[in-house]
């Protein structure tokens, strides 16, 4: 009842302040003062309501993205960390930006990592060629016979490191060379052509940019020299930055819903003996007679 009764009391007062006070010119100055007290709170109430609205935009833009990503287990931090991606966008802070980008690809990334089919069809074919034959319908099976060029060696471009990186299982591997692999055996479907060597290697470098920028966000300004040269892109354009790292993440999630879970036939074609990794022998030759002197050999007995 009390509470009824100040509703009507302050309703009175409104219509008292708007036919007898404001209505007056010569009370201008009143009305001023009274908006001066009036309108932060209305401002900063008006300003919540459309945060919440945009906020509840990005989680439905979020929700909607994923909502159909072949790894369901994974789904709610990504719309998570996408949610966060789009608030630093609409900051204007590419740091931020870019290190919530990231963190998705990067789930995506060691998820997949940790799948045994994939590590073995990965390590099993290293020694393939690289390439298939460039027909209108792309086949795993149809290799580049004349090519010597190995996926081994498209992938690790370090000569001395090939070998061992080879053999290594895939969620040992550095964030960079476990996107190459993802990026071939199921963006690409293990069926890369030799016109797409250049497809291939921006897409491994953007990559990289994207993985700078997230360093310049947990290493402060030390970064390497690799990091600093990667960033340049970024750095040089950050407004085309944003929407660089969108489309890249588009493609990405894309890419993995097209491409996985990996397709029998490579599963099978990956079991061919002919370029399976093989564990290095070691044979020993002896390459002449060693003579032991009579004085010596009660040392080697």
């Amino acid at each position: 009842m009390e509470q009824n009764t100040n509703k009507e009391n302050l309703r009175k007062l409104l219509d008292f302040l708007q036919s007898h006070i404001l209505s007056n010119p010569s009370n201008h100055w009143f009305a001023k003062d009274l908006y001066k007290i009036l309108a932060p709170i209305s401002d900063a109430r008006i300003s919540d309501i459309h945060e919440q609205c945009i906020e509840a935009i990005l989680k439905e833009q979020a929700t909607e993205f994923y909502k159909d990503f072949v790894i369901p287990e994974i789904r709610p931090q990504l719309i998570s960390d996408f949610i966060k991606m789009e608030h630093w966008r609409r900051r204007n802070n590419i740091r931020e930006f870019g290190l919530a980008a990231f963190q998705q690809i990067e789930g995506i990334i060691n998820r997949l990592s940790l799948n045994n089919t994939l590590d073995e069809v990965s390590r099993n074919m290293m020694n393939a060629p690289c390439y298939i034959e460039d027909n209108n319908i792309p086949n795993v099976i149809n290799r580049k016979s004349n090519s010597t060029y190995t996926i081994s060696q498209l992938l690790f471009i370090d000569q001395d490191k090939i070998i061992t990186k080879s053999h290594r299982i895939l969620s040992e591997h550095w964030i960079i060379d476990k996107f190459k692999v993802i990026n071939y055996f199921i963006c690409h479907k293990a069926c890369l052509t030799n016109h797409q060597f250049n497809q291939f290697v921006n897409e491994n470098s953007l990559f990289g940019e994207i993985y700078a920028l997230r360093n310049l966000n947990h290493r402060g300004n030390e970064l390497t020299e690799n990091d600093k040269e990667r960033l340049k892109n970024f750095k040089a354009n950050p407004s085309r930055a944003f929407l660089t790292i969108t489309s890249f993440l588009c493609w990405f999630v894309d890419s993995i819903n097209q491409g996985y879970p990996l397709s029998n036939e490579l599963i099978e074609f990956s079991k061919t003996e002919s370029f399976q990794m093989k564990k290095p022998s070691i044979d020993l030759k002896i390459l002449g007679k060693i003579e032991i002197k009579e004085y010596d050999k009660k040392r080697v007995k």
